[in-house]
């Protein structure tokens, strides 16, 4: 199996702050959130380019629904896996922020979904899946939530495919700690984008 070429010299200690919104605040980096960008960087083939991610709330560039949002409700949005290649052991999903001022802000990391085409309610989390900390220093998807004024905010939705199983190492854990577990076995990703802005 394909492993990813971890570079992570930036995050030898995770450190994550708990901020309000997507990346507001004077708070210190989150080592975290740099973690969340070298994964994304990673190159990965995707055996054939059949592994999608979609969404019935929103298309693939389009404005996230309020309720989504810390505007609103704040819930997760439903999610479409398909196309998973063979050999994987199971799926993990990042959503992220890479428009929020400190840096990229993680929303949400995700792992231990069946390694099968996947569909995911909206605030909803499978029992057997486990939920690392987002940079709000808390497990679970933390609503988008970038500052009032800003231009819209453009938001990764990942899935990854895995050779081997995350177990405990992310379930509850430090970003850094979570994205670099996913990172040692991700063999494939396909990534949809959604945009958010706050009125004010």
């Amino acid at each position: 199996m394909r492993r990813l070429n971890w570079m992570m010299a930036a995050a030898t200690a995770a450190a994550v702050t708990t901020l309000g919104a997507c990346g507001g605040g004077s708070a210190t980096a989150d080592r975290g959130n740099k973690a969340a960008d070298a994964l994304f960087a990673e190159d990965l083939g995707d055996s054939g380019g059949a592994l999608r991610i979609s969404s019935p709330n929103v298309a693939d560039g389009d404005a996230l629904p309020a309720r989504f949002s810390c505007d609103s409700t704040g819930i997760s949005p439903a999610l479409v896996i398909t196309g998973v290649p063979d050999g994987t052991a199971e799926l993990a999903i990042v959503l992220d922020d890479p428009d929020a001022e400190g840096g990229t802000y993680t929303h949400w990391i995700l792992a231990g979904l069946p390694a099968a085409d996947t569909s995911l309610a909206e605030d909803y989390v499978p029992p057997k899946a486990t939920s690392a900390r987002n940079s709000a220093g808390r497990s679970g998807y933390a609503a988008v939530c970038p500052p009032e004024g800003d231009a819209a905010h453009t938001y990764r939705i990942s899935v990854y495919a895995l050779d081997e199983p995350t177990g405990d190492t992310v379930d509850k854990q430090l970003a850094t700690d979570a994205l670099e577990a996913i990172a040692e076995r991700a063999t494939a990703r396909a990534t949809m984008r959604a945009t958010y802005r706050r009125a004010g």
